[in-house]
């Protein structure tokens, strides 16, 4: 019989390597790149790539909240240390996949200038204040150039702002947790504009999510035993929000944006309680090979998603909508079981350096 706290770590363990399959997915799909995107094909592609896929980075901030006060008694040098051992986890292995990310791309241009140019600057053009931006974003490309890493970036972000998050969240409890969802509801995004607007790197989203679990951590509950029994009321709350934005998406963008938001929190409760009940039930287990790889899967696939998603509109322009979600289904297994096996043998070949890439992962 498992015990509350070992169903909740064996939830958060379960839940790490589908949330990468469903952050791979969203960048596999090739919607923007086809001249003229089935119908059928956007529909599926927004099910699943804009909705179902889209709760994944939402409940990576709200596990990331909720470790980082997990057990803790905050204090300045509690924050200190936090800090120190995330420039292991987080940090350093941002500055080396993107560092990667650019020597990669500066051969990619040079080799296949038709896969890898695109509509930005060539690597060998950037100025140095160019290639420095390529690390964080700019104005005309919000991500660094290893674009997943936005999450890393912004998760930083909200950590080095947890005294305050913490503050919020422990004198203002339920008060508090709301006023960082007004933020996040009726924060500013493309197609919606609001006077509240957020610099590069610092996202409302993060902000939330993040509070979101570590409210639990700070008053000291389980979020798996405080959300237990709300998984189908969530998940109906989540599909009845989704259809409300399809609907009222191009007519009144503001609610469209506000249901979609509100449909992520249900749909991040009812993702956690359906891998609790596969937990407690003991129906789903981690597979250690790919678990294990989950963070250098995340940080290495878009480099050749970049290039993959391109195939179908060269080489089959006139493929069904159902061929291509085949190919994008395809590319995710293809990517996910490369990166891992990619992730094992340079931990066997080099495994100090692997441990850098991944944060002693």
């Amino acid at each position: 019989m498992l015990t509350s706290e070992q169903i909740q770590s064996r939830t958060i363990a379960l839940l790490r390597f589908p949330l990468i399959v469903a952050v791979v997915f969203i960048h596999a799909t090739v919607e923007e790149t086809l001249p003229a995107p089935d119908p059928l094909y956007k529909t599926l592609v927004h099910h699943l790539k804009a909705q179902l896929c889209a709760i994944a980075v939402p409940l990576f901030f709200f596990l990331s909240g909720f470790l980082f006060f997990y057990k803790l008694r905050f204090s300045p040098s509690v924050y200190a240390e936090k800090l120190r051992r995330r420039a292991r986890t987080l940090l350093i292995p941002y500055l080396l996949w993107n560092a990667l990310f650019i020597l990669l791309f500066w051969t990619a241009q040079g080799l296949f200038p038709a896969m890898f140019a695109g509509n930005a600057a060539l690597i060998r053009d950037c100025s140095p204040t160019e290639l420095a931006l390529l690390f964080w974003g700019s104005a005309a490309h919000v991500h660094p150039i290893d674009f997943p890493l936005w999450f890393v970036r912004d998760l930083m972000v909200v950590m080095l702002l947890s005294p305050a998050v913490f503050l919020l969240l422990r004198r203002g409890k339920q008060a508090g947790l709301c006023l960082l969802g007004l933020l996040f509801l009726l924060s500013s995004s493309e197609g919606w504009s609001t006077p509240l607007h957020f610099p590069i790197g610092f996202s409302a989203t993060a902000l939330f999510f993040f509070g979101f679990g570590a409210w639990f951590s700070i008053h000291g509950r389980l979020f798996t035993e405080a959300l237990r029994g709300a998984g189908w009321p969530a998940a109906a709350a989540c599909i009845v929000l989704f259809a409300a934005s399809d609907w009222a998406y191009g007519s009144i963008d503001w609610a469209a944006t506000v249901a979609h938001r509100a449909a992520l929190v249900a749909g991040l409760v009812a993702v956690v309680c359906f891998a609790r009940w596969g937990v407690e039930r003991e129906k789903m287990r981690p597979v250690p090979f790919l678990w294990s790889a989950t963070f250098f899967i995340y940080a290495y696939h878009g480099f050749f998603s970049s290039a993959i998603n391109k195939i179908p509109v060269r080489l089959f322009p006139d493929a069904p909508a159902v061929g291509i979600l085949l190919f994008n289904f395809a590319t995710v297994a293809v990517l996910c079981l490369l990166g891992a096996a990619a992730y094992h043998l340079l931990a066997r070949l080099c495994p100090r350096f692997t441990a850098l890439l991944c944060g002693g992962r």
